[in-house]
């Protein structure tokens, strides 16, 4: 099935109509124009610049790191938020998050979710 420029395998149409079809969004589909948003490795060295804590792959996880951050009173949403914010091509013309535009992708899947007509979908997704 054709959904814009998208072409949907039928198993996911079938998986829509048993009520079984589980959506997993990746940070991916914001990294692309108009977002160009960071990987959560880059996002979360991004929090971690000027804290004098480094990022270092070998001895901790992604999540360890956040998490040190956060144990050295970094505050790490309202830090995301600014790297996020900070990323997006159209910011200019934006006062926070909410107004800054989608990808096409970001559209087509709001579509999706909205044409299941009560169907039930689970979206699992990275960002936040």
């Amino acid at each position: 099935m054709q959904f814009g420029q998208i072409n949907i395998d039928d198993r996911i149409i079938q998986a829509l109509q048993a009520d079984e079809l589980v959506i997993f969004v990746g940070a991916g589909v914001s990294m692309n124009s108009p977002c160009f948003c960071p990987d959560f490795k880059e996002l979360a060295r991004q929090i971690g610049e000027n804290s004098g804590i480094a990022l270092n792959n070998n001895f901790m996880s992604i999540d360890q790191y956040l998490g040190k951050l956060s144990d050295s009173n970094i505050e790490i949403i309202n830090k995301s938020k600014e790297v996020m914010f900070a990323c997006h091509e159209d910011k200019a013309n934006a006062d926070n998050l909410q107004e800054l535009s989608q990808s096409p992708l970001h559209n087509y899947i709001v579509q999706i979710l909205h044409g299941a007509n009560n169907k039930k979908i689970r979206l699992v997704t990275t960002n936040f």
